[in-house]
């Protein structure tokens, strides 16, 4: 049987941003290859699927198109309206990816840039940022969705972030909020995004702070849905069966 061919696009973060990497010292990795693999790993999905990583802030060109079944786009600790030439290549791969009809997962500034190629728009939370364990308050839509399939009705997700879709794209569902920020949408033609890190351990979303903010060991604690959540996406998008 074929394997699915799947890109990850990292949009971590610019050598001029982040000199060092925060997470080169957590047990699961450095990178959004790592922690995605690893999340794949526990459900019994990596060696079914063939992964391709680039990493666009640090310079990395997009690929063609042609080949890939479906894409990941990581998290950002870039606003997703800086106007970078990467964003911008970013935004114009991201429509022209869209026209093909394939799958795309979104995590956090990927979830943001995903909505502003779409036609949505992205703002800075004027309460942010968010940066804890918490439950999320699910959409009716959302609690029937297959994203969310085998959850109970509130779960626990990683929040870390400032910005926050504040408009979204046109024929967007919400699946689920916290407050008043969007944490999860379908936007049709299995394009699912999420605010949240479900790639990310509570040591992971800890490092990557890298101590801007105090008692982080407190605010983070495990979450157990993040694995279950690749495993939706995957299956539920037919990445792998």
């Amino acid at each position: 049987m074929t394997r699915a061919r799947v890109l990850i696009i990292s949009i971590l973060g610019t050598p001029e941003v982040m000199p060092s990497n925060p997470f080169g010292g957590c047990a699961e990795g450095s990178s959004d290859l790592e922690w995605i693999e690893r999340r794949l790993a526990q459900v019994g999905l990596r060696d079914q699927l063939t992964l391709d990583f680039v990493d666009i802030s640090q310079g990395d060109a997009l690929p063609t198109q042609s080949g890939y079944d479906g894409v990941v786009v990581g998290g950002s600790i870039h606003n997703a309206n800086e106007g970078n030439d990467w964003q911008h290549a970013l935004f114009d791969w991201l429509r022209d990816w869209r026209s093909n009809g394939r799958p795309l997962f979104g995590i956090c500034g990927g979830h943001q840039h995903a909505a502003i190629a779409l036609g949505g728009e992205v703002s800075v939370h004027p309460q942010g940022p968010f940066a804890e364990t918490t439950a999320l308050d699910m959409s009716e839509i959302g609690r029937e969705h297959f994203l969310f399939e085998r959850f109970d009705s509130a779960p626990l997700v990683h929040l870390g972030h400032f910005d926050h879709v504040t408009r979204v794209p046109d024929g967007s569902e919400v699946l689920a909020t916290y407050e008043d920020t969007i944490q999860a949408l379908d936007m049709g033609g299995n394009w699912i995004t999420v605010q949240f890190h479900p790639e990310a351990s509570p040591g992971v979303m800890i490092a990557g702070w890298d101590d801007q903010l105090p008692d982080l060991d407190k605010r983070y604690q495990p979450a157990g849905t993040g694995r279950q959540l690749f495993e939706n996406f995957f299956r539920g998008t037919g990445l792998v069966s």
